[in-house]
């Protein structure tokens, strides 16, 4: 977005994903803390689970289609931190 409309422009976009993913991984990491002390067989499981996770995601990054849409406008600082929360690849994480 960055090269289509400039740095000032999607500096909110920028912020709004950097505080989204840290609160994501906030959130993550609290809730497989937890489950790690509460239920200690499951760390394994979710060893397996991440890294299929892991792969998906590396699997569809290369499958992607990365052109750029020149009418589009930037994105507000609220619309995409929240949007880190509903993402479906977010899901399996928590």
């Amino acid at each position: 977005m960055g090269v289509v409309h400039g740095y000032r422009r999607t500096l909110p976009c920028l912020l709004g994903i950097a505080t989204g993913f840290a609160l994501v991984m906030l959130l993550c990491g609290w809730v497989s803390g937890s489950l790690a002390r509460i239920l200690p067989q499951m760390g394994t499981f979710m060893r397996w689970v991440g890294a299929a996770c892991i792969l998906y995601l590396a699997y569809n990054t290369l499958r992607a289609d990365f052109a750029f849409d020149d009418d589009q406008k930037p994105l507000a600082l609220s619309t995409v931190s929240s949007s880190r929360f509903s993402t479906p690849r977010r899901s399996p994480m928590v």
